[in-house]
């Protein structure tokens, strides 16, 4: 499985890339930003792994081009330290398949 992870925190990085791994994933990328995170993105990925911090902005703008690019066909998990309700409504409607409070358990993923 081929797999994105992309959080500001280096820590966060590292602790989803070796989850992941363990997981059976067989290659796993990661980036510090929405432009790194997008630049990963020559080849499809089944699993992105989104900190909803990532972004600037008020909007969902740069999910929805990282969903479009990165995973149009696979799983999208945004990741965060808060949620509303309207944000969870609109992450589900880019397609995200769940959103998991930090700190993260790894063996959520």
């Amino acid at each position: 499985m081929r797999c994105l992870v992309a959080d500001r925190s280096a820590t966060m990085r590292a602790l989803v890339t070796k989850a992941l791994r363990r997981a059976g994933a067989t290659e796993v990328l990661s980036a510090a930003s929405v432009d790194e995170a997008l630049a990963a993105c020559e080849t499809a990925f089944e699993l992105v792994v989104a900190d909803r911090d990532l972004g600037t902005g008020p909007g969902w703008e740069w999910l929805a081009e990282l969903r479009e690019k990165a995973c149009a066909e696979g799983r999208l998990i945004v990741t965060g330290t808060r949620v509303t309700r309207a944000e969870a409504d609109a992450v589900r409607a880019l397609g995200c398949g769940a959103f998991l409070l930090k700190p993260l358990d790894p063996e959520r993923l």
